[in-house]
């Protein structure tokens, strides 16, 4: 079973304080939380591109809410593999959106593209359409990285 989780959603004003290797951390905890019914009692394999999520949950005499996470985290049976963000292409994908024509903030600014997303309620169409749009989607180029 693969289940693919990108959390990118804002904290609340108390989370928003935490430094980067505890805000990983709370992020991998509402994941696991968000698919708990699926992942406890099977073992599963997390990958982060954040190496230092691994030292972090070998902590010794964690403090607070940390140690609060770790324990949750013992309920389950996984292992963490470090993948570096360059071979998360994927996901580095999904978080970067184009930016508005008056971005007066950005460094991408210069290499923009213009990006068409269109969006398809998959519920509301019938079975050749679906398998129809499916077998294009594999065989595109560009989408077949994504979808391995």
């Amino acid at each position: 079973m693969w289940l693919r989780r990108l959390r990118r959603k804002l904290h609340s004003r108390k989370e928003k304080v935490f430094l980067s290797n505890s805000s990983e951390l709370l992020a991998v905890v509402k994941s696991l939380q968000d698919f708990s019914k699926c992942l406890l009692g099977r073992k599963f394999h997390l990958r982060t591109d954040h190496a230092a999520l691994k030292w972090l949950l070998q902590f010794k005499n964690p403090e607070a809410q940390v140690a609060r996470w770790i324990e949750l985290l013992q309920e389950y049976d996984f292992v963490i593999e470090h993948r570096s963000g360059k071979s998360h292409g994927n996901a580095d994908a999904l978080l970067r959106r184009p930016c508005p024509e008056d971005c007066k903030y950005c460094t991408r600014q210069k290499g923009k593209e213009v990006v068409s997303v269109r969006m398809l309620r998959t519920d509301q169409l019938n079975n050749e359409w679906k398998d129809s749009l499916q077998h294009a989607q594999q065989e595109d180029s560009d989408l077949k990285p994504i979808l391995e």
